[in-house]
């Protein structure tokens, strides 16, 4: 588990480099980037910057070689910026989250008919039985309710002393 300190330092660069990328960096093949988190190596000399990418795999994978041009740009622009004693080397990943929770939320989005259809007859059957029980002058309830009280699983009905 990172330190407190490591976790301030990754904040502080998620911070900087977004504002960078967001202000500073002007190369066009870096499409519509999002800094999704930054671990920093317990020495402070590397790290690891995640970014979600938006586009094909094709416009991702450019942007991250153009990320990966631009790494001294920003590390010198970071320097400027942040007060630390080396600035960390920085490797930009594709962080692929995202697309993944996309594709698990079209799964569901894919399910929800037949999760209501189920709901649905669900519904439908536990009305079924109540009118039944209902019907049979609620024969089945009482005769829960009875065996429940004689063989000591609940309280003891109203007017009732449970013998031990």
């Amino acid at each position: 588990m990172p330190s407190r300190r490591l976790e301030q330092v990754a904040d502080l660069l998620r911070a900087e480099l977004s504002d960078l990328l967001r202000r500073e960096l002007q190369d066009p093949r870096v499409g519509f980037v999002t800094i999704t988190g930054v671990e920093v190596s317990p020495d402070l000399r590397n790290a690891r910057v995640h970014v979600s990418c938006y586009g094909d795999e094709q416009a991702q994978q450019e942007s991250i070689r153009a990320l990966r041009h631009a790494a001294g740009f920003l590390r010198r622009a970071l320097n400027e910026r942040v007060r630390l004693r080396t600035i960390p080397q920085l490797d930009f990943r594709l962080d692929r989250s995202m697309a993944e929770a996309e594709q698990v939320q079209r799964a569901l989005l894919q399910l929800a008919p037949e999760l209501e259809a189920s709901a649905a007859r669900e519904q439908a059957e536990a009305a079924r039985a109540t009118t039944e029980g209902a019907e049979t002058g609620g024969e089945p309830a009482a005769r829960a309710a009875t065996e429940g009280a004689d063989a000591g699983d609940g309280p003891a009905p109203p007017g009732e002393r449970r013998r031990g």
